[in-house]
């Protein structure tokens, strides 16, 4: 990301703190369920991510 799409989020994101929050959570779970990892420890990512 460059430096000004970096500004417009934070400055963005600093208006709607509700947006940054859907965002990060949106983002987390995108996150679990890009990686290669056995479902045990996936339901154990989720769960944390869910709390």
């Amino acid at each position: 990301m460059d430096a000004i799409a970096k500004l417009r989020a934070r400055i963005f994101f600093e208006r709607y703190p509700d947006i940054k929050n859907a965002y990060n959570l949106s983002d987390g779970l995108r996150k679990i369920y890009n990686q290669a990892i056995e479902p045990n420890t996936a339901r154990l990512k989720l769960a944390h991510w869910f709390d």
